[in-house]
């Protein structure tokens, strides 16, 4: 799980749902979507997993390819277009 903590230390959020735990993350501009990277290997839970923090009970998706830790995730925006990157240990 993953918790973000409020100006008290208590979590605010939790996220669950990893196999192992995230290692990366990146909020999109619009405030609302967190993609967090996880760590993995041999291609478990080598995920870059999108959530809606107003709704962080479940991740929307899950994108699978990496076989090993993803060590970054970014998202961009070009033109009219937000994009998500990914890198991982295993060079992709």
């Amino acid at each position: 799980s993953y918790h973000r903590c409020n100006s008290s230390n208590q979590p605010a959020q939790q996220l669950s749902g990893y196999i192992y735990f995230p290692i990366c993350m990146d909020m999109h501009n619009d405030g609302m979507m967190l993609a967090t990277g996880c760590k993995g290997f041999d291609m478990v839970g080598c995920d870059v997993k999108i959530w809606d923090i107003r709704q962080p009970s479940k991740f929307l998706c899950e994108l699978k390819g990496h076989g090993q830790d993803v060590t970054a995730c970014r998202y961009f925006q070009l033109e009219n277009t937000t994009i998500l990157i990914s890198a991982s240990k295993d060079g992709s």
